[in-house]
């Protein structure tokens, strides 16, 4: 995350190594059965989670006959150029929103405490539970034990980063 005195923000640019590692981590995640490729339903559920919304039926029937994906279905490398220029083109609202749905790991619409120290243990293997609670109260404005996703964006979005 860089940060730009002028407005005040954190711009979250995702370097593309990291967005790569991002589509084959969920491409092999949706390949359930290790096939090498995406059917049509593993490509909808990869969509799901790198987009955060299921993909129509055209699209899909769109996107099979872009990649001229006849039989089999998506191999890593046509699902890598199709995803990784949509990927680079969201902006930081998408992301921060990816972050959040990366936290919610049930989907609630809010990030417990739980759930914040399930997402760090990933991320930050070694950093301390009393650590994590100081974060996450800091983080938990209302105090309810949850942090919505407002709450959340503004931590983001407002973040200073000496």
């Amino acid at each position: 995350a860089q940060y730009n005195k002028k407005e005040e923000k954190c711009s979250m640019e995702v370097h593309p190594a990291e967005l790569q590692r991002l589509i084959t981590k969920v491409f092999q995640s949706a390949d359930e059965e290790g096939k090498g490729h995406l059917t049509e339903e593993d490509y909808k559920v990869a969509v799901i989670q790198l987009l955060g919304y299921k993909p129509s039926k055209h699209e899909i029937e769109n996107v099979w006959r872009e990649v001229g994906s006849e039989g089999e279905g998506l191999t890593l490398k046509q699902f890598t150029d199709l995803l990784l220029p949509r990927l680079l083109q969201r902006d930081s609202s998408e992301v921060i929103r990816q972050m959040f749905l990366a936290f919610d790991r049930f989907c609630h619409g809010f990030i417990s405490l739980d759930d914040c120290r399930a997402a760090f243990k990933k991320i930050a293997p070694h950093m301390s539970d009393k650590r994590i609670e100081s974060f996450f109260q800091e983080i938990d404005t209302d105090l309810d034990g949850r942090v919505s996703y407002r709450d959340f964006e503004l931590m983001t979005k407002y973040l200073i980063i000496p």
